[in-house]
């Protein structure tokens, strides 16, 4: 890891390394690892706040499922049609069900920062995505849930889109270390369902749906993202045993295909719950 003597030409903008030290020391103090999930092998996080914190800790976690993919592969759209459809695992007890989509209500600008200048901005919007992440996992876990469907994960913070700006540079030494740290506060999926589709049709959806932010994303990036998803689930995913149901949103609508994804899920939770 690199020293806090950084030279100058190595900062970024007004960028404080000691003031973002000191903003992890804190969210480490109110932030707590939960013992359970240690043994499990699978980490996990709550809020270490006075009221509730002891109930947390003693109640079973949610069995998180990550709906992972490239921008514009129909992670959003699958994730509303399960909700909306009312998904019910096939169990023989009652499970409750929780869905999650990405907060990007609480990135206050920050995505169209990260496009316009993505060497200024990588390191806060990362962190401000990884926080959301945490946020969701904390709300499922507030409410009780056997079961969250949630739109991304820690993991693809981290080993998809904070892999691509370690390897061209653009995250600093300093940067991606504490990126790093603060990961050891997040929580991993117990499953993933990855959404494949090419770059060129994730292109043509980005540009019809017109989202705020996503004006002008190169299919260069879009690329750089699908081979990222490959060694991620080829290399940690695989190393980690977390179990990965691959989904091709290539041929058609999710309405089309939906009955099939559902059933993948179904098998998956037979599993897990």
């Amino acid at each position: 890891k690199a020293s806090l003597a950084e030279p100058a030409s190595r900062r970024r903008g007004n960028w404080d390394f000691r003031a973002w030290l000191a903003q992890f020391r804190m969210l480490r103090r109110w932030t707590c690892c939960i013992g359970g999930a240690r043994n499990s092998g699978r980490p996990s996080l709550c809020a270490a706040a006075p009221e509730g914190a002891a109930a947390l800790r003693k109640e079973k976690p949610p069995v998180m499922i990550s709906i992972d993919g490239n921008i514009g592969s129909g992670k959003s759209t699958l994730l509303g049609m399960l909700k909306d459809r009312g998904f019910e695992p096939a169990t023989p007890k009652p499970t409750s069900v929780h869905f999650a989509p990405e907060r990007t209500h609480e990135w206050k600008g920050m995505l169209e920062r990260y496009y316009e200048d993505t060497k200024r901005w990588a390191f806060s919007f990362q962190m401000q995505v990884l926080l959301s992440h945490i946020r969701n996992h904390r709300e499922a876990r507030a409410l009780g849930t056997d079961l969250c469907f949630v739109e991304r994960s820690p993991l693809a913070a981290r080993w998809v889109f904070g892999e691509i700006l370690k390897r061209d540079g653009t995250l600093t030494e300093v940067e991606a270390a504490l990126f790093d740290d603060y990961m050891e506060l997040a929580w991993c999926p117990d499953a993933i369902v990855l959404l494949d589709c090419s770059p060129e049709t994730c292109l043509e959806r980005v540009a019809k749906r017109s989202r705020t932010g996503e004006a002008g994303i190169p299919l260069e990036y879009l690329r750089s993202v699908s081979q990222a998803y490959e060694e991620f689930v080829q290399g940690y995913a695989r190393d980690k045993g977390i179990p990965v149901v691959r989904v091709n949103t290539e041929r058609g609508e999710i309405a089309s295909i939906y009955q099939d994804v559902a059933g993948e899920i179904q098998e998956l939770l037979k599993i897990l719950l």
